[in-house]
């Protein structure tokens, strides 16, 4: 994981915890697929590209509680994690089922959640979780 997304997940847990409705980052090819991904999530409300290559980000809250509880971080520029598609079931079991959140995977078709991730039958570098 790059710099520029750990700063962008950290954005999102800053804003989540302070109750900011949106927020302003760098435009970015890896920050628009993770967007796709928590708008079709329901982690986030929508996002907006502005003209001087940025994105607005409009979080999700429901009764003045944020959707994304926590991001926790799991690969890093010092200590990369990569998976098998056998072991996603091991992984699932240790994170996910604690948390009752989402795994997502930079893979070689693109970044994806740990559900598709099993469906299209492929391992990848594990990014981060959210719940």
């Amino acid at each position: 994981m790059n710099k520029t997304l750990a700063d962008f997940l950290n954005k999102i847990k800053i804003s989540q915890n302070y109750k900011i409705k949106s927020f302003i980052t760098r435009k970015n090819k890896k920050i628009i697929l993770i967007l796709n991904i928590l708008q079709k999530l329901g982690y986030i409300n929508n996002y907006q590209i502005t003209k001087n290559n940025y994105i607005k980000i409009y979080l999700k809250y429901n009764k003045n509680i944020g959707a994304i509880r926590n991001i926790q971080i799991i690969s890093k520029p010092s200590k990369r994690i990569y998976t098998k598609v056998k072991d996603h079931f091991k992984i699932s079991k240790l994170i996910i089922f604690k948390t009752n959140g989402f795994l997502i995977y930079s893979t070689n078709k693109g970044i994806i959640t740990q559900q598709e991730s099993i469906l299209l039958n492929t391992g990848g570098e594990l990014l981060f979780k959210i719940w």
